[in-house]
């Protein structure tokens, strides 16, 4: 995966926060949420996309996208 796209939200492209793709050390925002895989799934449906496979699912969606 390009290191920009690991950068951007799956479901809106904005920036995703994720600390371990921008290189940093610290754990990441996503590390201290529960976004079960059904809820993903769901979020995924709703913005009329396909669940990702595994490869493009390692990325972050950011934390509006979330909630």
């Amino acid at each position: 995966m390009e290191h920009a796209a690991a950068l951007r939200c799956p479901l809106c492209g904005a920036d995703n926060g994720c600390a371990l793709a921008s290189g940093s050390v610290q754990a990441c925002w996503c590390s201290r949420e529960a976004i079960p895989k059904a809820g993903l799934s769901a979020l995924f449906a709703a913005a009329g996309l396909e669940f990702p496979a595994p490869a493009e699912a390692a990325r972050c969606v950011c934390a509006a996208c979330s909630h």
